[in-house]
């Protein structure tokens, strides 16, 4: 079982979509998650290796950090306006090449290459 599988648990979709987010990252303006998503493209790294490294894991948290402070400070009523993930309108489905379920083109963008501001 490869490591996008394992850590999938299996689920054949779901390795898919990993894998679809590491093309996305390996084409993305982070140069430091350009060069980890295509080691483990080119099974040069276990991807569980490099979300546990220093390095990578940075690149990682900074956005959630960031999209957390801005996800706490709604109000309940905010966040039940939230659209449920892969809804109609959603950039799951709007984005060219949509990966229903685990991780979206259009988000990663956003939390990786995007502004300072980083909307829900």
């Amino acid at each position: 079982m490869s490591d996008l599988h394992d850590i999938a648990g299996g689920d054949e979709r779901r390795a898919r979509e990993l894998h679809d987010a590491l093309l996305r990252l390996a084409d993305g303006k982070n140069p430091l998650l350009r060069e980890m998503s295509e080691a483990v493209i080119n099974g040069e790294l276990a991807l569980r290796d490099a979300v546990a490294s220093d390095t990578y894991a940075s690149q990682f948290a900074e956005p959630f950090k960031a999209f957390w402070s801005q996800y706490q400070e709604l109000t309940e009523a905010d966040r039940d306006q939230l659209p449920e993930p892969n809804s109609p309108g959603t950039d799951a489905v709007e984005s060219p090449r949509p990966t229903p379920g685990l991780l979206d083109g259009a988000s990663l963008d956003r939390w990786f290459d995007g502004p300072t501001e980083y909307p829900l």
